[in-house]
């Protein structure tokens, strides 16, 4: 476990951090008129500080109106983003997050959901 460790009047200081890079290879694709799919690799090693206790996906309707979120704290690299808009652009990113708090997110994807039958 990395942690930042500082010597003060002879004492040793121990700080965790939170995560300093977002997840690696980010990215989405749409599995039907009303769902997402979004995949990515882990925060690498040297830059986690720590475990990662889990991920924060965000999204938004590309219209700019304000974000959700969808917790996972599964070893899986992807999550399914369900009940969306038919044939809708949505703008997607993620996070890690450690035992001391959110790391850095991610740059938004823009993905759009399938139009009906197709």
């Amino acid at each position: 476990m990395l942690l930042l460790v500082k010597v003060f009047y002879n004492k040793v200081l121990l700080y965790f951090v939170v995560p300093s890079a977002p997840p690696e290879n980010v990215t989405s694709w749409n599995t039907s008129s009303t769902s997402l799919m979004v995949a990515w690799a882990p925060v690498p090693t040297l830059l986690v500080h720590g475990l990662v206790r889990g991920y924060i996906v965000s999204y938004c309707k590309a219209t700019g109106q304000r974000w959700c979120y969808t917790n996972t704290t599964t070893t899986d690299l992807h999550v399914q983003l369900n009940n969306l808009e038919k044939f809708t652009l949505y703008f997607v990113r993620v996070l890690a997050f450690n035992q001391k708090g959110r790391g850095p997110s991610s740059n938004n994807l823009t993905v759009s959901t399938a139009e009906d039958g197709k």
